[in-house]
């Protein structure tokens, strides 16, 4: 995880909003929405976590998180 991604996660609001997980390029990799967007989005980062391949593989693509509250 790049310092980047790390400090966008330590700024994620407790409060509900819409998020974007981009790549690199800026291309968006996931939208998603949560009632708790620090801890939904840190949930995809955590150590100890069970996602699917298909998961890992975005995750590890992530390299800027964009929200709206």
């Amino acid at each position: 995880m790049s310092v980047l991604v790390e400090e966008q996660l330590n700024r994620l609001p407790d409060s509900p909003g819409v998020y974007l997980l981009r790549d690199a390029e800026g291309a968006i990799l996931y939208v998603g929405k949560a009632a708790n967007l620090r801890h939904r989005v840190r949930s995809y980062f955590g150590t100890g976590q069970k996602l699917s391949p298909k998961l890992l593989k975005m995750v590890s693509r992530v390299a800027d998180i964009d929200f709206y509250v």
